[in-house]
């Protein structure tokens, strides 16, 4: 098992990541469609929650939850992508 402190390295790089291609995509979606909008205001909702929970406690569940929101994000830059 990590260190809580590599652990808690990790999971901030991954917050740090997660916002910047949240980021890229909140640009995209502002230039897309509606369809585009709706579907992000769902993963957005989702990754709120995710973040929320990564940043009141640092656990290896924490690191699931966030790899899976990363999954979410990647998943819709690319679906997004594909529309364009």
């Amino acid at each position: 098992m990590s260190k809580p402190n590599d652990l808690k390295t990790r999971l901030h790089k991954r917050l740090g990541q997660m916002s910047v291609i949240r980021d890229e995509v909140r640009v995209q979606v502002h230039l897309a469609s509606m369809e585009a909008k709706a579907r992000w205001d769902v993963v957005e909702a989702e990754l709120f929650g995710l973040e929320k929970a990564a940043e009141q406690a640092v656990t290896e569940a924490n690191h699931v939850a966030l790899t899976a929101g990363m999954t979410k994000v990647k998943a819709f830059r690319a679906w997004l992508d594909e529309k364009r």
